[in-house]
């Protein structure tokens, strides 16, 4: 059993997120850049010849969500430095400007794979619908890691199109993308996913059977109740513990009836 299979699904999604978030926020300072300073001082930063002084003003004007910000921060995501675009993307996605999703939308053809991945992950937080359809063909992208993202991504924007390729994604080839399908549709509890959903129970991949057993609690929709009874019986123990507590979600009642007898065997 392979490390994928041995962690429970959320704690893969999470532990990643933690990780990415950590790693450009937590970047050390240098050059004195810090909140206080002015936002035309850390405008002037993007310029320095530190990279690691253009990445904490970049960062730092993410925080600030200054408007003046937003031009300089469109030039600094074609900085030569990966990390300093990485930044850059993260701020105008604080932003919400609109002028910033064109930006982001082209960075999702980067070379660099770590950079399309902040794209994608800055264009979820956007909201902005003109990045549905760039999202779907990132789906295709040659770095796994950047497929990990596109349904969260999609999920922030959370429009009927957007959903639509969520759920149509518990078909995809890559299991960590069926995965992080699954993930979405639980914090979106849409009614269109639970056949879905009901279908991924039966998935090769136990972090996927996993996730869409969450998924369903979280739809708390009666349709799914059987199929998670039958997943109560799945080989994987963390499959038998994501089904029964989506039986708690759905119908208090299913505690006393399935919990002790299920989790003995």
């Amino acid at each position: 059993m392979n490390q994928w299979q041995k962690c429970s699904g959320i704690g893969i999604l999470m532990g990643a997120f933690l990780f990415i978030v950590t790693s450009v926020s937590a970047l050390p300072a240098s050059g004195g850049i810090t909140p206080s300073r002015s936002v035309e001082a850390l405008i002037a930063a993007l310029k320095d010849k530190d990279p690691l002084v253009r990445v904490n003003a970049a960062v730092e004007l993410g925080k600030i969500q200054d408007a003046r910000a937003v031009e300089p921060l469109i030039a600094a995501i074609k900085d030569k430095d990966s990390r300093v675009r990485e930044a850059a993307f993260y701020a105008l996605a604080n932003s919400k400007d609109p002028q910033a999703v064109d930006p982001l939308i082209a960075a999702l053809q980067d070379e660099n794979p770590e950079v399309r991945k902040a794209a994608v992950m800055a264009l979820g937080k956007t909201g902005d619908a003109r990045a549905v359809e760039p999202l779907i063909a990132s789906l295709e992208d040659k770095d796994a890691n950047v497929r990990f993202w596109v349904a969260p991504s999609l999920a922030g924007i959370g429009n009927a199109r957007a959903v639509e390729v969520i759920i149509a994604s518990l078909k995809h080839k890559d299991p960590r993308v069926r995965f992080t399908a699954a993930f979405s549709l639980a914090g979106i509890k849409d009614a269109r996913a639970v056949e879905g959903l009901i279908s991924a129970l039966k998935d090769k991949d136990p972090g996927v059977r996993g996730m869409a057993a969450g998924a369903l609690g979280k739809c708390k929709d009666a349709r799914a109740v059987e199929s998670l009874i039958a997943a109560l019986k799945d080989k994987d123990p963390n499959v038998r513990e994501m089904a029964l507590q989506a039986l708690r979600e759905i119908d208090p009642n299913y505690q006393l009836k399935y919990e002790l007898p299920h989790l003995k065997k």
